[in-house]
């Protein structure tokens, strides 16, 4: 025992020494390990030990992107957190690697599955294949695509128009009421029926959806996945106080979903199912034998929540910016009213099928689209095995991120792309609608959104509900110069603020 007291004596006298040594090992083998994961991805830009080129990110990465593809090619590698990643910033390369299967993963450790309880949008493999499908082909039964869930979408929106009526030539906030109104879409598919403006339930998921400038995930956290869920779970005295407040708003959206889950599996009938939650629970009793399954509360929990702000989210930024593009350019907005009127009239409720003679406003909806990408830069996919991107080769467990901000604004392809002209997707005698393969608001391939249908159902018919009753114009309070703010989507800078008034119809 004795023959310790030296080396214990030795270690103490040397620990700072020896503390030094060990942290010159972990930084030169960190440095060394990424060195030589960088010589294995396409040419690009060199970063700074550990935490790669996010510091240089700045605030708009999709833009940092174009500029680095200007120097590096298209198709270039860089280092970002702990991740190595490729970024795409053109067409070919984003339409090859999209349709690889090899590029259908999601990263295994991501800020989402370290935050959120899983769900299809962060899986991949088989449990992403069964949970999709699953979802696709149960919220079609429900309506999902169908002539019944336009009727819905059609008295939601009469139910805005009541309340838009009592602020007729007020400045209207868009973010006082249109969430809830957008949601509520969402919700008939998910808990079976619509929720009162007023209810508070509603107000708060409303409010944890609602487009927050001072909140953007797309950080540093982003790419430090286990330490951000660490942190978020454990250590939240070190969030800024808004990811606190997202915090505090998922527990509450998490107990409020528990509730409606009890509620539905009391009153849960097998052969009748009224809503998603239904069809879950009913699934989730088939598999409770004891057999290994996919489905159980917490995949239920992570779909509901991804088909909440993918079905909320998207078509409400879409609508934000679609009311005060219009307010902005009121010669495009009575353009397609004459359409409206011509079309559709000033009696009868709009329908889908109307857009299949209504090309103008099909141009407007995807020029918005196109102008305010709506994911600039996409959720990252996963090379499950090595791969080839334009020529590159791209080892396995490499991030893939699609700068789809890239295409929206490359001059090539567009011309002057900084400009709003919905006449670019409009034949020469204005009379045909042309969606170019490029223009991919959704994204591309097998995993491109699952709500597709329902976004673009709803924001032709919330326009063209809208644009028959009212005018939109602008106020003291419009931002008509149309600043953004970048964030997992483009939202406008300042909380959008219109004016309605009633058509006159001659």
């Amino acid at each position: 025992m004795f023959f310790l007291f030296p080396i214990i004596y030795w270690i103490y006298s040397n620990a700072f020494i020896l503390l030094i040594s060990l942290f010159t090992y972990f930084v030169s083998k960190q440095i060394y390990n990424e060195y030589e994961m960088r010589k294995k991805l396409p040419p690009g830009p060199l970063g700074l030990p550990f935490v790669g080129y996010l510091p240089f990110l700045k605030s708009e990465p999709s833009k940092v992107f174009v500029q680095l593809a200007k120097k590096y090619g298209p198709v270039f590698g860089i280092q970002l957190g702990s991740c190595p990643v490729v970024v795409l910033n053109d067409w070919p390369s984003i339409k090859e690697a999209f349709s690889d299967e090899s590029a259908l993963a999601r990263p295994k450790d991501n800020l989402f599955t370290a935050l959120l309880p899983p769900g299809f949008g962060t899986m991949s493999g088989d449990v992403w294949k069964e949970q999709r499908r699953f979802a696709l082909h149960q919220l079609r039964n429900l309506g999902f695509g169908k002539t019944s869930m336009e009727d819905h979408i059609i008295d939601e929106i009469n139910h805005l128009s009541k309340e838009i009526d009592k602020s007729i030539g007020q400045a209207f906030d868009l973010r006082t009421l249109l969430p809830i109104s957008v949601s509520n879409n969402i919700n008939s598919l998910t808990f079976g029926r619509r929720f009162d403006y007023t209810d508070p339930r509603k107000q708060m998921m409303d409010e944890f959806f609602k487009p927050d400038p001072s909140v953007n995930l797309a950080g540093i956290l982003s790419f430090f996945p286990k330490l951000g869920g660490f942190v978020f779970r454990n250590l939240t005295f070190l969030l800024p106080s808004t990811l606190r407040n997202v915090r505090v708003r998922l527990e509450e959206i998490r107990t409020m979903m528990k509730t409606e889950h009890d509620n539905h599996a009391q009153t849960l009938d097998k052969n009748n199912n009224r809503d998603y939650f239904d069809a879950f629970i009913n699934e989730m009793q088939k598999s409770s034998n004891g057999e290994k399954t996919t489905f159980n509360y917490d995949m239920l929990e992570g779909n509901t929540l991804l088909l909440f702000g993918a079905g909320s989210g998207t078509v409400l930024t879409t609508l934000e910016w679609s009311l005060v593009i219009l307010a902005a350019y009121p010669q495009i907005q009575q353009h397609i009213q004459k359409e409206i009127d011509e079309v559709i009239g000033k009696e009868r409720s709009p329908n889908f099928a109307d857009r299949n003679q209504m090309p103008y406003l099909q141009a407007f909806m995807y020029e918005v689209w196109r102008f305010r990408t709506l994911t600039p830069i996409n959720l990252p996919r996963y090379a499950s095995k090595d791969m080839v991107i334009s020529g590159f080769k791209i080892p396995k467990d490499t991030q893939i991120m699609a700068n789809f901000w890239a295409i929206d604004n490359d001059p090539n392809l567009w011309e002057n792309p900084s400009q709003f002209r919905p006449e670019r997707l409009l034949s020469n005698d204005l009379k045909t609608f042309k969606k170019p393969e490029h223009l991919i608001p959704f994204s591309y391939g097998k995993r491109s959104c699952p709500g597709e249908i329902l976004g673009v159902v709803e924001t032709f018919l919330y326009l063209s509900s809208l644009l028959q009753k009212y005018d939109i114009n602008a106020n003291h309070k419009t931002d008509t110069s149309l600043e953004y703010e970048f964030q997992f989507s483009i939202t406008p800078k300042q909380s959008p603020n219109i004016s309605f008034a009633k058509r006159v119809h001659n």
